[in-house]
């Protein structure tokens, strides 16, 4: 274990110090991760707000990256959002009861602050960096603890796959029932699900949400269940759509234009090449039949990515992967969501199936993709693939 020499005076030193190592698979950024199992330990949790907090799981606790910054004493962990030379910082420390981890909270996310505001030349600056709960308060508060904790945990479990999400958002209508029952039981879990659904609905599709419930307050049930599965359902969407993705090369730039397939009608899509180089690996899986009902996970895939960057942008890629990607993967995805809402404000339908992100992927059918040959042979043979009919 490496101690970390004492460039910040930290405010939480009294109960944890700053220590160094490689990477933990499995830990995030900023978020505060307790050692210590049990419902006291669970319940003081649900009351926290000035960042994200979880339990260690049982898995990565084994792991040796774990055990090099944490001793046997140590009941908590934060990783933070400094990365020099493929090391971590990470406060540790013990936080001695259950009653004493809001405070003990405060203290570890001032710190966090302190540190990631430091003038190291690698680190992502505070404005990045989204603590959730002390700059969004947990919107499932006036449901309860229950629903709060659901709400958190969902948000961040990658678990749940893109389909399940969309299940969940398509059976919005289903807590209606239970939220009006007279039994507490049914009101409580009705109340979880709810949580769930709003943890992985969109902002957009909660406006959404919202709006066709007013403008169709008077409608029946049925109509009200028709109309949100319209606007929910990004597969239907996808199959319906009346567009097409083109991409081209012209005098060695690659363009990525919308068409109306009825009136031919068509808009440049203006992405940074880090943006397209990544919109155009989630069009490749697409195109080769790879699970395309999941976004291009990016965390391993760095030569693939480096890959297709050249060849949109025709220079090397000589940064480091996880600080200009990885740490900004939020910021491109939601650069490609702007553009498309841009895009898609000259055309008569939504421009959800057009999007990807971090839960989202491109729901656009392989037919409706266009890609020049000359461009996806390059492509093909950048990141080692053969053609796969689909």
């Amino acid at each position: 274990m490496k101690l970390v020499k004492n460039e910040f005076q930290l405010t939480s030193s009294f109960f944890a110090r700053l220590t160094r190592g490689k990477q933990v698979e499995g830990l995030k950024d900023m978020v505060l991760y307790i050692r210590n199992d049990g419902k006291e330990w669970s319940d003081a949790m649900s009351g926290i707000t000035q960042c994200e907090v979880s339990f260690l799981d049982e898995e990565i606790e084994q792991c040796q990256e774990l055990r090099m910054v944490m001793e046997e004493k140590d009941n908590f962990i934060m990783p933070v959002i400094v990365q020099t030379n493929e090391e971590k910082v990470y406060i540790v420390g013990n936080i001695k009861a259950p009653s004493m981890l809001d405070a003990a909270t405060g203290f570890v996310v001032a710190d966090a602050r302190k540190i990631a505001e430091s003038d190291n030349p690698c680190r992502t600056t505070f404005a990045d960096i989204s603590f959730r709960g002390q700059l969004r308060p947990n919107p499932m508060s006036f449901v309860g603890k229950d629903a709060m904790e659901v709400y958190r945990n969902t948000l961040s479990d990658n678990s749940l796959s893109y389909s399940e999400k969309q299940e969940l958002k398509l059976n919005i209508l289903s807590v209606a029932e239970g939220l009006k029952s007279k039994y507490t039981k049914e009101r409580n879990a009705a109340n979880v699900l709810f949580a769930k659904i709003m943890a992985v609905l969109s902002e957009k599709e909660k406006s959404q949400v919202i709006m066709t419930l007013l403008m169709h307050k008077e409608a029946t049930p049925d109509v009200i269940a028709k109309k949100l599965k319209k606007l929910l359902d990004r597969d239907a969407m996808g199959e319906q759509t009346q567009c097409r993705i083109v991409v081209s090369e012209d005098d060695g730039s690659v363009n990525i234009d919308i068409v109306n397939k009825q009136n031919g009608k068509s808009r440049g899509v203006d992405l940074s090449n880090v943006a397209k180089a990544i919109y155009l690996l989630n069009l490749l899986k697409i195109k080769q039949g790879d699970n395309a009902l999941e976004p291009y996970d990016l965390k391993d895939s760095e030569a693939q990515f480096k890959a297709v960057y050249e060849v949109v942008a025709t220079e090397l890629y000589t940064k480091n992967y996880k600080d200009t990607v990885l740490h900004h993967l939020r910021d491109y995805y939601n650069e490609i969501e702007n553009k498309m809402c841009d895009v898609f404000s000259h055309f008569d339908e939504d421009y959800s199936p057009f999007i990807v992100n971090s839960s989202m992927p491109i729901v656009v059918k392989n037919e409706y993709i266009d890609i020049s040959k000359r461009l996806m042979d390059r492509l093909l043979k950048a990141t080692g693939q053969t053609y796969k009919s689909v």
